[in-house]
């Protein structure tokens, strides 16, 4: 039997490492392991986002996996991207097109464009809108 404070000892140390400077795989393993919950009351929201069509700005975020507070990527049917960039210094080369892979076997389509500006999409061509940290995903804030 492990000793709780032990345990709990382990655990803290383990959550700070996770939300440091880490490669992002190394940060989902551990995040994995607490199985993070999420937030109290969004059962009451998921259908907003169950088998509907999304826009994310910018991401993919770890906030909307299934191991987070708000698991929005697992229920929703699709999600597009939007990015200002074909080249982001974060992630690379960015190709627009069908991929956009925000969850393990979902992949949506890669917009490449201003988010500030969102003329070339159709009014209602999405069920709802989510991002986080969104800022460095705009070329002009």
């Amino acid at each position: 039997m492990i000793n709780p404070l032990k345990k709990r000892a382990v655990s803290e140390k383990l959550r700070k490492i996770a939300s440091g400077f880490l490669p992002m795989h190394f940060k989902l393993v551990v995040r994995r392991l607490f199985r993070e919950r999420p937030l109290a009351g969004f059962d009451n929201f998921k259908s907003y986002f169950y088998r509907k069509n999304g826009l994310e700005i910018g991401g993919p975020s770890h906030i909307f996996s299934p191991y987070s507070i708000l698991p929005i990527y697992g229920i929703a049917e699709n999600i597009d991207n939007c990015d200002f960039s074909s080249e982001i210094l974060w992630r690379g080369k960015i190709v627009e097109g069908l991929t956009y892979r925000f969850h393990r076997d979902k992949v949506g389509h890669q917009l490449i464009g201003e988010a500030t500006d969102l003329k070339d999409i159709e009014n209602e061509s999405y069920d709802f809108v989510i991002s986080s940290h969104v800022l460095e995903h705009v070329a002009n804030p």
